[in-house]
C-alpha cells in the first residue's frame, strides 16, 4: 500500500465521513514507515494534530484517539436560582385567590353568566397578548417585560379587592390576563436560553415545579388567610408575594438581550411550519381542553354524584396538583436521556384513559385514583414536550415558542371550561368527558403523526470517538485488497 493512497483513507476517514462515528475508521497499519508517516501532524487532519504524539507504534493493536472537545456551557446557576423562586413566589401569589373569585363574584352580584365571563376572560386575554409579548420578548430585553407584567400583577391585586360590581371584577381579569402574559412565558423563555444542552428536560422540569407547585400550595394558603383574616387577606397576600417577585428579578435576574438579532416585528407564526412544533402545539391545546373540563366539572360531579364535601374535593384538587409537581423533575430528567417522543406518546395518553374512566367511577376512592393518574400523565409528559420546545427555541426564538406553548395552553383550557358547560347542558357531565377524551387522545395521534423523524439536536459540542483497529485476523485481507 503506497504511501499516499493511506495518506487518502486516513484524510476520508478523519474528515468526518459516515461510517466514522458509526464503525471507527479500520486500516491495515503492518509497516513501521508507514505509522510514523501518517502520524506527521502535517500529515493529519487539523483536529488531530495536537493527539498524533501521544500514539506510539504497536503492530496489531486496537488504538482508540480521543477528539479534542469544546468547552461544554455551563448555565448560570445563581440567575437560574433566583429567576425559580421569584416565579415560584408570583405563582403562589396568584394561587391564592383562585378558589375563592366565584364565592367573591356571587357575593359582588355576578350571575351565572358573569361567572364565566370573569373566568374565561383571563386565558382568552393571555393567549392574544402572548402571541404578541412572546415574539416581541426575542426582540428586546425580556428582564423589561417581566418587571413591567409583575408591576402590573401588583396592581391587579389591588383592582380584585377594590371591586364593587361584576364589571369591575370583569375588567381587572381582564388586565391580569394581560399583564400574566409579559410574565409567564416570558419567564420561561428567560429559563430556555439558560439551559445548557442536553439538559432541557431537568432544567426546565425543574422552572415548571415552580409554577406548578405554587398554584398547588396558593389555594391552601389563600383558604387559612380567607378564614382567618378576612376576604381582603388573600388579595393582599397576592400584591405582597407578586412585589417580592418583583424585588427578586430586580435585583439578582440580569437583563437578558435576544439571543437571535433578526426577528420580524408583529408577531412571528413561522415557527409554526416546523410539523414538530405544530404536533407539540396541537398536542398541548388538546390536552388543555381536558384539563378545562376536568377542572370545571370534577367538583360538580363530585358534589351532585357522589355527596362529597368541601374538604373532600379540596383533596382531589391537591392530589392532582400534588402529583404533577412530584412528576415534573423526575420525568424531566428522564427526558433528557430517553427517546423524548416516545415518552410522550405513553404518558400523553394517560390522560384521555383518565377521561375516559370518570363516567365509570363508582366510589371516591375511585376519583381519587383516577384524579392521581391525570396528574401523573400531565407531570410526565410536560417536560419532554417543553424540552423539545426548548430544543427548537434555539432556532426559532425562545420566546416565540414558549409564547406558542402558552398560547395552547391557555385557549385549550378556555376551549375546554366553555365546551364542558354547553355539552353538560345538552347531553349531560359523563358525555362531556367522553368528548374531552376524544379530543385528546386526537391530539395525541397528531403530535405523532407530526413528529415522525425528531431526535434531539446535539448542540455539546462533543466529537465522537474514532477507533484505529488492526488485528492479524483482518489485515492481510485489507492489505491485499489496498494493493
Amino acid at each position: 500500500m503506497t504511501v499516499s493512497r493511506a495518506h487518502g483513507l486516513v484524510s476520508t476517514c478523519f474528515a468526518g465521513s459516515p461510517g466514522m462515528s458509526q464503525s471507527g475508521c479500520r486500516f491495515p497499519m503492518d509497516v513501521q514507515s508507514t505509522w510514523r508517516i501518517l502520524l506527521r501532524p502535517a500529515h493529519l487532519h487539523p483536529t488531530l494534530q495536537g493527539t498524533a504524539g501521544q500514539l506510539a507504534f504497536r503492530p496489531w493493536s486496537s488504538r482508540t484517539i480521543r477528539f479534542p472537545k469544546r468547552k461544554t456551557p455551563v448555565m448560570d446557576r445563581k440567575t437560574f436560582f433566583a429567576l425559580t423562586v421569584s416565579m415560584l413566589t408570583m405563582a403562589l401569589g396568584v394561587g391564592l385567590i383562585v378558589p375563592f373569585l366565584p364565592v367573591y363574584a356571587e357575593e359582588l352580584g355576578a350571575s351565572g353568566m358573569w361567572i364565566g365571563l370573569i373566568f374565561g376572560i383571563n386565558p382568552l386575554v393571555s393567549a392574544v397578548f402572548t402571541l404578541f409579548l412572546g415574539s416581541l420578548s426575542d426582540r428586546m430585553d425580556k428582564r423589561k417585560l417581566m418587571l413591567i407584567g409583575l408591576l402590573g400583577y401588583f396592581g391587579v391585586s389591588f383592582a380584585l379587592m377594590l371591586s364593587r360590581q361584576p364589571i369591575h371584577l370583569f375588567m381587572a381579569r381582564v388586565m391580569q390576563g394581560m399583564f400574566g402574559a409579559a410574565v409567564m412565558p416570558i419567564s420561561r423563555a428567560y429559563a430556555g436560553e439558560l439551559v445548557p444542552p442536553g439538559k432541557e428536560g431537568s432544567t426546565m422540569g425543574m422552572f415548571n415545579l415552580a409554577f406548578v407547585g405554587g398554584f398547588a400550595m396558593g389555594p391552601v394558603v389563600g383558604g387559612l388567610l380567607w378564614d382567618y383574616l378576612g376576604r381582603s387577606a388573600p388579595f393582599l397576600g397576592m400584591a405582597g408575594l407578586t412585589a417580592l417577585a418583583w424585588v427578586l428579578v430586580k435585583l439578582y435576574v440580569p437583563s437578558r438581550r435576544p439571543a437571535v438579532a433578526q426577528r420580524r416585528s408583529g408577531v412571528d407564526l413561522r415557527p409554526l411550519t416546523d410539523p414538530h412544533i405544530t404536533g407539540n402545539v396541537l398536542l398541548r391545546t388538546a390536552l388543555s381542553i381536558g384539563h378545562g373540563v376536568f377542572f370545571v366539572l370534577l367538583p360538580l360531579v363530585g358534589e351532585q354524584s357522589f355527596a362529597l364535601t368541601s374538604a373532600q374535593i379540596g383533596v382531589l384538587v391537591a392530589l392532582r396538583g400534588g402529583v404533577e409537581s412530584l412528576m415534573q423533575p423526575l420525568m424531566g430528567r428522564i427526558a433528557d436521556r430517553i427517546d423524548r417522543r416516545l415518552q410522550i406518546a405513553v404518558t400523553a395518553g394517560i390522560l384521555p384513559v383518565s377521561l375516559f374512566l370518570v363516567p365509570h367511577a363508582n366510589s371516591y376512592l375511585t376519583l381519587i385514583l383516577i384524579t392521581a393518574m391525570f396528574g401523573f400523565g400531565t407531570g410526565a409528559c410536560v417536560p419532554a414536550s417543553t424540552a423539545i420546545n426548548v430544543d427548537k427555541g434555539r432556532r426559532w426564538g425562545m420566546g416565540s415558542l414558549m409564547g406558542l406553548e402558552q398560547v395552547a395552553q391557555s385557549a385549550g383550557t378556555a376551549a375546554g371550561s366553555s365546551l364542558s358547560g354547553a355539552i353538560m347542558d345538552v347531553a349531560g357531565p359523563w358525555a362531556a368527558f367522553r368528548v374531552a377524551g376524544v379530543l385528546a387522545l386526537a391530539g395525541v395521534a397528531s403530535f405523532v403523526r407530526l413528529t415522525r423523524g425528531y431526535v434531539k439536536e446535539d448542540h455539546t459540542g462533543h466529537i465522537k470517538e474514532v477507533a484505529l483497529i488492526s488485528s492479524p485476523s483482518e489485515s492481510p485481507a485489507v492489505a491485499q485488497q489496498s494493493e
